[in-house]
């Protein structure tokens, strides 16, 4: 798999944001009254659609004044040196203009930047830290490949990229077109293709795109150090196809015959082939839906089980089978096993959606700790203040179309 697992520190930004309680760009709740009349379907609809256009046109205006804002200054102008390598005025307002408008397509509202973001700190202090991880981001990847002799490696990823990008523009001109219009050009666009293919190349490089280059003893160290169990179990439902609680007479009477099964495990025990034998058949007569992507049983780590079940796992050694386990689902018999560095895990690829292997789970976490190192490296310039000045030319007229379209939607009803 490649090293797409992105770091939760550059997704913070959009997490938080969409937590601030900032203006909507609909009007609130209650804010008119009137006659059943005037609370019909149609005049509901013309509000709804009057609602939705003053928000468009807000927005419209937050985009002309995003692009009259990064014409502030020359676009080759470098504003920061992240371990010597340059930060152009086109990459960071390229990274502040995307932050706003990630801020208003996700939280459905108009930033106000003075924003306390409940700890002392405003929405414009959250943005200037964003910015400078992402500007680290974007440039110590490259950086570090380079300096791993990779950048052949890197160079022909990034002109694969490019051309296939280009195929799908239907031309270069049409790229272009589309590049400016977020505030891009050629050699910034191609700066984040080539970050993207270092941090490939990288993982690649240190650990194999899978996770083939670390040893069994690295993954199980690595799994024992985050709390990994493996087990299997059968399950006995104590719900009913609706969701529903089976009643305490229904509940007696699976107990029993989970009390059964786990007599006879038990006098298997001595013989441990037959014993896992007569398991995994019970197990597939079990009514577990999860047995169908993961046969070989769950490995999980902490809080990724509902509490009893985590508790019965952990409780075992290996081969050992457990008393009857309880939990909202049901009745558990569960059996732990050894780890293995290429069982599945919860964990899902988030390009294909498959199950990740144990190995790939530590590859991923190892890869990720090695660049939260890189970016905590220092950088130096004056991006700050230039973040605070298109900041600062920014925030009155969106308060002006926020105030506008809260007073449009509100006519409108």
């Amino acid at each position: 798999m490649k090293a797409k697992k992105l770091l939760a520190l550059l997704m913070s930004l959009v997490l938080l944001l969409g937590a601030l309680a900032v203006p909507a760009l609909a009007a609130d709740d209650g804010t008119t009254g009137g006659s059943a009349a005037a609370g019909s379907s149609e005049a509901a609809s013309d509000a709804a659609s009057d609602a939705a256009a003053a928000a468009q046109e807000a927005y419209t205006k937050i985009m002309e004044q995003l692009d009259a804002a990064s014409k502030k200054y020359d676009g080759d102008t470098v504003v920061a040196t992240v371990n010597g390598t340059e930060v152009t005025w086109k990459l960071c307002y390229y990274l502040i203009a995307s932050m706003t408008s990630q801020f208003i397509r996700y939280t459905m509202a108009i930033p106000d930047f003075t924003t306390d973001t409940g700890d002392g700190t405003t929405l414009q202090d959250a943005m200037r830290e964003a910015l400078e991880a992402r500007m680290k981001y974007y440039t110590v990847p490259a950086a570090e490949a380079d300096k791993r002799g990779l950048a052949e490696t890197v160079d022909a990823e990034v002109e694969t990229q490019w051309n296939s990008i280009v195929e799908q523009y239907g031309g270069v001109d049409a790229l272009m077109e589309a590049m400016e219009s977020a505030y891009l050009d050629e050699p910034t666009y191609r700066l984040l293709l080539r970050s993207n293919a270092a941090f490939n190349a990288i993982m690649e490089d240190t650990y194999g795109a899978n996770g083939e280059k670390l040893s069994e003893a690295d993954v199980l160290a690595w799994a024992n150090d985050n709390n990994y169990v493996r087990c299997k179990h059968i399950l006995f439902l104590t719900k009913n196809d609706d969701g529903t609680d089976m009643t305490d007479e229904e509940k007696a009477e699976v107990r029993k015959e989970a009390e059964t099964t786990l007599e006879e495990l038990r006098a298997l025990e001595s013989d441990r082939e037959t014993m896992m034998a007569r398991f995994d058949e019970r197990m597939a007569e079990a009514d577990d839906p999860g047995m169908t992507n993961f046969p070989d049983g769950y490995i999980f780590t902490d809080d990724q089980m509902v509490q009893e079940f985590e508790d019965g796992a952990r409780a075992l050694a290996d081969y050992e089978i457990s008393d009857i386990v309880e939990s909202s689902h049901g009745y558990h018999i569960i059996l732990r096993l050894p780890l293995d560095p290429d069982g599945k895990t919860l964990s899902q690829d988030s390009g294909t959606g498959d199950y990740m292997t144990l190995r790939a789970d530590a590859a991923n976490e190892l890869f990720n700790n090695m660049l939260i190192d890189w970016i905590n490296n220092g950088m130096e310039g004056d991006y700050s203040r230039k973040l605070d000045i298109a900041l600062t030319a920014l925030m009155p007229v969106l308060r002006a179309n926020c105030r506008s379209a809260k007073a449009a939607a509100a006519n409108g009803q």
